[in-house]
């Protein structure tokens, strides 16, 4: 709430598709709004609030500014495994922590995202996990 006032952002968010890219620009254009945001992601994914986890991904690689590009894949491999636990939990055809690449892409493809950045989320997840 602070950090909105300091960077002269409605406190309510933003109010319209207009306003949002605005909105999250200027969030975005400091370090202290992107690790906010990022906390918030990484607190609701553990709360199992996957949905909401996952959007706030989405936003941060949407909006993200330039001068923070090297977070990127963090982003990315988060976005990744919170979507391979949203897989986890609606598939009862697999194995705890095993799961397939091809259902972790199907479901995917079911939220919208094109296979660019079904590929790219998945190269980060690959380098992350070494």
């Amino acid at each position: 709430m602070i950090l909105l006032k300091l960077l002269d952002l409605p406190l309510e968010g933003p109010q319209s598709k207009e306003e949002e890219g605005n909105f999250y620009r200027t969030l975005f254009s400091r370090s202290v709004g992107v690790t906010a945001y990022y906390n918030k992601g990484i607190i609701l994914k553990s709360k199992g609030k996957l949905d909401e986890a996952r959007v706030i991904f989405d936003k941060l690689i949407k909006y993200l500014h330039p001068q923070f590009i090297s977070r990127e894949p963090v982003f990315r491999s988060e976005r990744f495994g919170i979507i391979a636990k949203m897989v986890e939990r609606e598939r009862e055809d697999i194995i705890h922590g095993i799961i397939p690449i091809d259902y972790i892409k199907e479901l995917y493809r079911r939220l919208g995202y094109s296979e660019d950045d079904i590929e790219k989320d998945y190269a980060c997840a690959r380098l992350a996990a070494f």
